[in-house]
């Protein structure tokens, strides 16, 4: 599972990139793995990731491998609390987004001088253009655009776990939910950070 969710998360970013779209989609199969197999095997997909990044798309990738990372311990940690119903998923989706965000401002500002390379850098250069300072846009950037990623990835992760065997969703609280339900719920979210990030494309437009 962890080289197959590695290549979901290669696909999905080579997806952004080659359409111009300021989200990321790097880590929904860290999500995948963090709901199936827990924290640890979250965190070897999102490193195999960003390494798999730097070799096949851009070196710019490699210093994010952090930040997979912690967005699958997250998630592989918090899946037990924070899987119950709809209204804790979306948060857990915001919170991290907000925590990846967060962490991944001082590599975007300091490391690349706000300019990934990354459809999201749009975004930087909007709050540039309307006067914040370098880490000042590279946070507001960041966030938002994390926000909207990880809300898509949260569901998105929970219609494909949903559909794995018992015996590898255990951490996956929804699960005991009708499955019609939880599908209706991941549906509602993947739309919920869809609208989102056109709202954040329109912003940089």
């Amino acid at each position: 599972m962890v080289p197959i969710a590695a290549a979901v998360n290669l696909v999905g970013d080579f997806i952004v990139t080659s359409l111009r779209i300021p989200i990321f989609l790097d880590m929904t199969g860290t999500a995948i793995c963090a709901f199936a197999l827990g924290p640890w095997w979250a965190a070897v997909t999102g490193l195999l990731t960003n390494m798999g990044e730097g070799i096949l798309i851009s070196p710019s990738g490699i210093p994010f491998a952090v930040i997979n990372m912690l967005g699958g311990i997250l998630w592989g940690y918090g899946a037990r609390y924070l899987t119950k119903d709809f209204p804790r998923l979306l948060l857990f989706g915001i919170v991290t987004g907000l925590a990846c965000g967060v962490a991944a401002t001082p590599i975007v500002a300091l490391v690349f001088g706000g300019a990934t390379g990354a459809p999201s850098d749009m975004v930087i250069a909007g709050f540039l253009a309307g006067g914040s300072a370098l880490f000042s846009a590279a946070l507001y950037g960041t966030v938002i655009t994390n926000v909207a990623d990880k809300i898509i990835s949260v569901f998105f992760a929970v219609a494909v776990v949903t559909r794995l065997p018992t015996a590898v969703r255990g951490n996956l609280q929804l699960s005991k939910l009708p499955t019609a339900r939880i599908m209706a719920y991941a549906v509602i979210g993947v739309l919920v950070g869809v609208v989102l990030t056109i709202l954040i494309a329109i912003g940089t437009l």
